[in-house]
């Protein structure tokens, strides 16, 4: 869900996986059709139309936070799913330690996110939707010093955002490009479905 250019639905076709994506940006949902054909479908979950028990798992990376009801979104995902499918998320931590040291300034406070999740009401969202927590921690993904670069200028923290950018492309240019893994404020949740929606 949120599948954008459709990367993820690559990776998971060539390790054997029957895949299909939903995506709300047109563009974005072209390109992934491009590559996948009809497995791709613009609009959200709901509009897709999938019958119940379509699915073995479902992922909601970096999507729970834009969407304007995370509980209905969550109820749609667990009615999509085999009982006992997998559902994996992620999503901005408002219990990491870079928004306690950022507070206001966090990055992850911006105007498409509507809204921010800690690891206890999180875990209460995915109860009620019929989800049980099976994993919860850090979210660690692969970046380069380009993109932290690009990220800081994007989202100043106070003028900080310009000060990082400006420090980060003072690392010499061949290694700008290095890809290494990162903790960016995010969780990142493994849950099952149970029970029937409360």
């Amino acid at each position: 869900v949120g599948c954008a250019a459709g990367h993820m639905l690559e990776e998971a076709r060539a390790r054997g996986w029957e895949v299909a994506g939903v995506e709300l940006a047109g563009a974005a949902a072209a390109r992934a059709r491009s590559r996948l054909g009809d497995a791709v479908r613009d609009g959200s979950l709901a509009a897709a139309g999938f019958p119940g028990g379509s699915f073995d798992a479902v992922t909601l990376f970096d999507l729970l936070e834009h969407v304007f009801d995370p509980e209905a979104e969550l109820r749609e995902a667990a009615r999509v799913l085999v009982p006992g499918g997998a559902l994996a998320l992620t999503t901005p931590d408002a219990g990491a330690a870079s928004r306690r040291m950022l507070g206001a300034a966090w990055p992850h406070y911006k105007d498409e996110h509507l809204w921010s999740f800690t690891r206890a009401g999180l875990a209460s969202l995915l109860a009620r939707a019929g989800f049980e927590v099976r994993e919860m921690r850090r979210a660690v993904k692969t970046v380069d010093v380009e993109y932290l670069a690009g990220h800081a200028a994007r989202y100043p923290a106070g003028g900080a955002g310009a000060a990082a950018a400006s420090l980060l492309r003072l690392v010499p240019a061949p290694l700008r490009r290095a890809p290494f893994p990162a903790s960016l404020g995010e969780l990142f949740v493994v849950a099952r479905k149970t029970t029937p929606p409360r």
